[in-house]
């Protein structure tokens, strides 16, 4: 180098402050000699035939911005000039290291210093259009003896934001650039704030820029938490939002992230407060997926709890990762916050039935608790039976209720019996109710409750509606459809709400369940026929189904819809032959209530029809498919 190419332009290189070859830069402290002010040349050298455009679109570039920029942290431009080696470019001089130096600092002192570079970059953000360094790393942040901080090297950096896509050319330092930079995308206000992350990381872990990479895993996380003793974690988790590897998940800008930062006691830890220590989760069937919640709390405040769950390792689990388990999952997995509501479900499907399994849960956390210990204990439900229906009884109830449907339909007290001959609300009402546990210990009772009630409130409906009516024909007609309504209404009050009035529901709640029983479907007297010949002929029919593997409730649910189906259709076939005989027309009156009475008649039936499907069909079948994949696999499943 022939400083006195340098000194015709008026400085005095005093010694050299470091060197990029293969780049082919220089940095030199110098001093201005007329002003005798001391110096940082840059000199961007002529390296024969690989110098290229670009370099000098660099050189010119970093040259323009800092022309520009005027704060405090970063050094101004003063001059730039050309000679026979290169360009050089002059700034002010800082007297003090970059953070490459090895040096130690309390947390205190990197709070100091990363709010002082927040400010820096919030400075370069409010630019229009905002600024992006691309290349911020301990090598180019100066802090000298009283904490100021200085960012150099604007090289790399773009002015534009958001709307400046980078070039095909990656620039900028593995292991500081964030993935959407390392990529190729779009930049954002939050691509500096990994970079400076990543920088406080290896302040915080002492950890040289040169070795960053043995913290980032195959995911571009940073994972420092090791490294970092418990007294010092009062902003780990400010700092890990600062390195998330997803753009969207850090702060959005440094505005932010330096509100973030102002109030947080570096000493100062979140506790975690948890709702309870200890989990018991029953299931009734195999497989079922269970789901409990615990709430987590941080009472101190000024601070952040974060944390995440893992389950400990158990010789028969499957090998996991501390993200992944194969039958015990959370949500969310991973938080932050002082007040979370945690889910933790359990899928038994790979779980041995009637079993019982005990798992420990552990809470990672920032807290001055690294970890917190939950149990869990899982009781696995019983495995469905290998079920069979025997048919040669249902199709004796079939044909006893067909012969009964037809029959009541021939008498013809009233030809609207034809269209309100369907089994009663009770069956219904019962089948679309069997959850609550009072209908499951005593179907019976439940049903004759169903039709005692069914009366009382079609008698009511019948007084105080059935005189808005004419009388005659139509009248008595009308009457039928509010009885059987009242019915329905009844049964539904009688059948399957004693749990709901015994948690004292408001009288609207039930108003509204009564309106809604009298509007759903106008169901005939026949359930109560139904239900007078429940002793004698469903209950037995239902016993031998119960023999066959149905569950009792179940059993007699297939029972009742059988009767109801055989009822419907002797009713529909009396029908169908009086209407291709011409009988019915006859005598009826296609008014726009015999056209709604025949469409409810229709629908209804069809319910039962696809109601004694599920029972019958679908559930058995579904059942014998878990029983036979059960005992397959039972070797493959997790041992308790």
């Amino acid at each position: 180098m022939n400083f006195q190419d340098l000194e015709k332009h008026g400085y005095k290189i005093l010694e050299e402050l470091g060197h990029n070859l293969s780049g082919g830069r220089v940095t030199y402290k110098a001093t201005h000699i007329p002003t005798n002010e001391t110096v940082v040349i840059k000199q961007f050298q002529f390296l024969g035939s690989t110098w290229k455009e670009t370099e000098y679109e660099a050189y010119e570039q970093e040259s323009q911005i800092l022309r520009r920029l005027s704060h405090p942290g970063i050094p101004r431009y003063l001059d730039n000039f050309e000679t026979e080696q290169g360009f050089c470019l002059v700034q002010q001089y800082i007297e003090a290291q970059s953070l490459a130096t090895s040096r130690s600092f309390k947390l205190e002192k990197i709070k100091k210093i990363a709010l002082n570079l927040l400010r820096i970059l919030v400075y370069l953000q409010s630019q229009n259009p905002p600024f992006i360094h691309r290349d911020i790393k301990p090598e180019n942040i100066l802090v000298d003896e009283d904490l100021k901080a200085y960012l150099i090297d604007f090289g790399f950096a773009r002015q534009g934001g958001g709307e400046v896509t980078v070039s095909s050319v990656v620039k900028g330092t593995m292991g500081f650039m964030p993935p959407e930079q390392l990529f190729n995308r779009e930049l954002t206000a939050a691509s500096d704030l990994y970079g400076l992350g990543a920088t406080l990381v290896c302040l915080l872990t002492g950890v040289k820029s040169n070795d960053i990479g043995t913290l980032i895993d195959a995911d571009y996380q940073i994972h420092f938490r090791h490294l970092v003793p418990p007294l010092q974690r009062g902003w780990i988790n400010w700092l890990e939002k600062m390195v998330q590897p997803l753009p969207k998940e850090r702060f959005s800008s440094a505005k932010e992230a330096l509100a973030a930062l102002k109030p947080i006691d570096v000493h100062q830890l979140p506790k975690v407060r948890i709702s309870q220590d200890s989990l018991l989760l029953k299931a009734n069937q195999w497989p079922e997926k269970l789901t409990e919640t615990i709430t987590i709390t941080n009472p101190i405040p000024k601070t952040v709890l974060s944390g995440r769950w893992e389950v400990a390792p158990h010789p028969s689990d499957p090998p996991h990762t501390p993200y992944d388990h194969s039958w015990i999952s959370f949500s969310p997995q991973k938080f932050e916050g002082n007040q979370v509501a945690c889910q933790i479900t359990v899928d038994t499907a790979q779980l041995l039935s009637s079993v019982t399994y005990q798992r420990q849960l552990i809470l990672h956390s920032n807290s001055s608790e690294e970890t917190k210990i939950i149990s869990l204990e899982v009781e696995t439900g019983i495995l469905p039976k290998r079920q069979s229906l025997n048919y040669s009884s249902l199709w004796f109830l079939y044909i006893f209720c067909c012969c009964a449907g037809a029959g009541l339909t021939l008498l013809n007290i009233s030809w609207w019996i034809l269209f309100l001959g369907l089994p009663g609300v009770a069956v219904v009402d019962l089948l679309l109710s069997s959850t609550e546990s009072g209908i499951k210990k005593n179907p019976f009772t439940a049903i004759i409750s169903a039709v005692l009630g069914s009366i009382i409130a079609g008698t009511i409906c019948t007084v105080f509606f059935g005189r808005l009516f004419l009388s005659g024909q139509s009248g008595i007609g009308i009457r039928i459809i509010l009885v059987m309504s009242g019915i329905l209404g009844g049964a539904m009050l009688g059948i399957n709400r004693l749990q709901e009035f015994e948690k004292m529901e408001d009288w609207k709640t039930l108003l509204g369940k009564i309106i809604l029983g009298i509007i759903f479907l106008p169901y005939c007297i026949t359930s109560l026929t139904i239900a007078l010949l429940l002793p004698g002929i469903f209950l037995p029919v239902a016993d031998v189904q119960q023999s066959r593997g149905i569950e009792p409730i179940r059993s007699r649910m297939i029972a009742l819809l059988t009767g109801g189906v055989g009822v419907v259709s002797g009713i529909w076939l009396v029908l169908i032959i009086q209407i291709l005989q011409g009988n019915v027309f006859n005598h009826l009156n296609l008014s726009f209530a015999v056209v709604w009475m025949s469409a409810m008649a229709i629908a209804s039936g069809g319910t039962l029809f696809y109601l004694w499907y599920k029972q019958a069909i679908a559930i058995p079948k579904k059942h014998n498919k878990i029983f036979a994949h059960y005992q397959k696999s039972k070797l493959k499943f997790i041992q308790p």
